[in-house]
């Protein structure tokens, strides 16, 4: 009998968080990719350059960002998908993106198909909630960990009032206890538990795509470009 993982994404940080569907960048998210990065120490990759792949423009978010001007000159050359991630996968495309990095940042990190997802603190990993705020250490992030094995948080105050958190000024914003979205592996899809999911699922990937800006053409070119990216990744 074959096995299954179920993995709970409610509360990973949901890569599609980073900027709204009307182009505006969520701060409390990247501020909080940034802090994972760091917490993972990933030096080589910055936030502001996975902003830039899912922003509809093409100006760079700052000097750490990457747009089209810098995918081109790789070889093989791509473009940025200037939409939200269908997949995490397309992390490996972004630039100073390796493949240790992208390993470190696979368990605690998703790419969900809405925005305002939050992170479901009954889930999240212990560098997720470090991540939470620069302050928090990872005794502290531990000792979270261990009271929500003993306990589940019914509430969001009680979280909020861990003492691990005093004098932090954390905030309820981008966090929850709701999941709608679970992972199956190996070799089932992502299965989404709501209704969003079975319209998704069954033939209204057009509808996403126009909902988020892309186009199923411009999706497919992606998928071709990580697969090639893949490929000579695989060859060298």
């Amino acid at each position: 009998m074959a096995e299954v993982q179920i993995d709970e994404l409610g509360g990973r940080i949901n890569l599609n968080d980073l900027v709204s569907p009307a182009g505006q960048v969520d701060t409390t998210t990247r501020d909080r990719l940034a802090r994972l990065l760091q917490v993972l120490d990933i030096s080589d990759v910055s936030v502001d350059a996975i902003v830039d792949w899912i922003d509809d423009n093409d100006q760079t978010t700052s000097a750490y960002g990457a747009e089209d001007g810098e995918y081109l000159l790789s070889d093989p050359s791509y473009r940025a998908a200037n939409q939200p991630f269908a997949s995490v996968t397309e992390l490996r495309l972004i630039r100073g993106m390796t493949e240790e990095a992208f390993t470190a940042l696979l368990p605690h990190v998703a790419a969900l198909p809405v925005h305002g997802t939050g992170i479901n603190v009954n889930f999240a990993t212990g560098a997720v909630l470090q991540s939470l705020h620069q302050e928090l250490t990872p005794a502290q992030a531990e000792s979270i960990l261990e009271k929500r094995a003993e306990e589940r948080f019914e509430n969001l105050q009680d979280f909020l009032a861990l003492p691990e958190f005093a004098g932090l000024g954390l905030k309820s914003a981008g966090l929850g206890l709701r999941s709608r979205f679970l992972k199956l592996s190996p070799a089932l899809p992502t299965i989404i538990a709501s209704r969003a999911w079975s319209a998704w699922f069954t033939g209204t990937r057009r509808a996403r795509c126009r909902r988020y800006g892309g186009t199923p053409a411009r999706r497919l070119a992606l998928t071709r470009n990580l697969s090639q990216f893949q490929k000579v990744k695989e060859d060298s």
